[in-house]
């Protein structure tokens, strides 16, 4: 496994979330999808960019603030993903 892959095990493990939270799709539009995993005392919210290009994606309302915990950082109301990466914020 590449690094990327042994990190998001890892997360699986640590994070309650990850592991039994509920699903809500939060955004899907032109090759990105955006969902929030939530269990009862812990959220991460899951963006996706399957475009070929960078995008710079708008975090929902409930969600400015957010710091990233995999993937790329955020100013706190805006995440940049690279093309075919994604990125997990909590």
């Amino acid at each position: 496994l590449s690094g990327y892959d042994k990190s998001l095990c890892v997360l699986r493990k640590t994070g309650p979330a990850v592991m039994d939270g509920q699903i809500k799709c939060m955004s899907a539009t032109l090759s990105c999808v955006a969902f929030e995993r939530k269990s009862e005392n812990s959220r991460i919210l899951i963006i996706a960019n399957k475009n070929e290009t960078e995008i710079s994606y708008v975090l929902p309302t409930g969600w400015f603030g957010a710091r990233e915990i995999h993937g790329f950082e955020t100013d706190g109301k805006t995440v940049k993903i690279p093309a075919n990466t994604a990125a997990i914020l909590r």
